[in-house]
């Protein structure tokens, strides 16, 4: 009877310390998005009206680390990514038509 108390007691100890593992690894993926770059949205409505603007001066701009340059009306997913920032670009006149965050 005491083999299957100390079993009982092993098998309850490995359930908490994966457990508290799986919080852990939960908390250090929290932590690593809030380490990502966040798209400052005030900056991104600035871009309205410029033109011609590589992706590398958006990024710095608006402090943004991915760059989604759109044609108008072009469908997108909608999925909302803080690091993003999504410029749509007037084909002809190569202008930025509208900008946000996400």
């Amino acid at each position: 009877m005491k083999n299957v108390a100390i079993i009982g007691v092993g098998i309850a100890s490995l359930a908490i310390s994966a457990c508290s593992s799986i919080q852990t690894n939960a908390a250090q993926e929290q932590s690593a998005q809030n380490m990502q770059s966040t798209c400052i949205a005030e900056r991104a409505t600035q871009l309205i009206g410029q033109n011609d603007m590589s992706e590398a001066k958006i990024k710095q701009l608006t402090q943004a680390t991915i760059v989604r340059k759109v044609a108008p009306n072009q469908g997108v997913t909608m999925d909302y990514r803080v690091e993003r920032v999504t410029v749509t670009v007037d084909p002809v006149t190569k202008k930025i038509t509208q900008a946000s965050c996400g």
